[in-house]
């Protein structure tokens, strides 16, 4: 029966496939939750909101990541016939969510360090990777039909994918570290203890919002690109070595797009 893709496949294969789909089934209904939930707040930011950069890049990284996880739920639960072009166009939104989450973060270095113009380009150096790293993604993955149906599979993975990972993982922890200095380090005794310094508890009010922030963003990002990255290297079934992908989108949209929302709106 064409209608049940399931049975064109080895039991080690569609067991892993169906698993996936149960994921990204769940993480599809996240990020629609966390964009419903958070359209008066996004509202009032678009009303109130000064820097259009920063406006204009956290709207397409909702976009991007909602349109990648959406799109890779369909692509694994509806008969969409041709994979190879299906696969290719969702894709190209991958870069879109990640590279707008990370540009977020981009612009609150060149915030700190606007006095500093070679910092201010190294970051913008960091960023570019960020996106060029995840422009592989469109090329990335080899698709196949499901036996003679329409429905789509992923078979295989090149290797280079896992560096729209791991780029995005130095970027963060680059730009976290040179922002927590900074903020740590202005206009504090030198003597004050670590753990003061840490958690900004002599801080400005303002500073310290986004020192904390940028730590929560940190944490939440660091720990999903590292166990993406571990699964994508596990020696697995292929299948589950893309398990995270999506999760991690959504961890690193979500959490990017929390805290601007928190700086822009006080």
């Amino acid at each position: 029966n064409s209608t049940i893709p399931f049975e064109f496949l080895p039991s080690s294969v569609a067991f892993p496939f169906q698993i996936t789909t149960y994921i990204l089934s769940g993480v599809s209904a996240i990020i629609i939750w966390d964009v419903l939930s958070n359209i008066t707040a996004d509202w009032n930011m678009f009303r109130l909101a000064k820097n259009k950069y920063a406006l204009f890049a956290y709207t397409i990284s909702r976009i991007g990541a909602m349109t990648y996880i959406i799109g890779r739920t369909v692509f694994t639960t509806y008969p969409v016939g041709n994979c190879k072009v299906a696969d290719t166009i969702l894709g190209c939104f991958f870069p879109i969510g990640i590279a707008g989450s990370c540009f977020l973060f981009f612009l609150r270095a060149r915030a700190v360090y606007i006095a500093q113009k070679y910092m201010v380009a190294f970051f913008a150096f960091l960023w570019i990777s960020v996106l060029a790293s995840c422009l592989t993604i469109p090329f990335s993955t080899h698709v196949d039909n499901i036996g003679d149906t329409s429905y789509c599979i992923i078979i295989s993975f090149k290797g280079f994918a896992t560096a729209s990972v791991i780029v995005p993982t130095v970027h963060d922890t680059v730009v976290f570290l040179a922002i927590s200095y900074k903020l740590m380090s202005h206009g504090l005794p030198q003597n004050q203890a670590l753990q003061d310094r840490v958690l900004g508890t002599n801080l400005p009010a303002f500073s310290k919002i986004m020192l904390r922030n940028g730590q929560k963003y940190y944490l939440v990002t660091v720990l999903s690109n590292v166990a993406t990255i571990a699964v994508g290297y596990a020696p697995v079934n292929p299948v589950y070595q893309l398990v995270l992908t999506a999760p991690n989108m959504l961890l690193t949209n979500v959490m990017a797009c929390y805290v601007y929302r928190q700086m822009a709106l006080g």
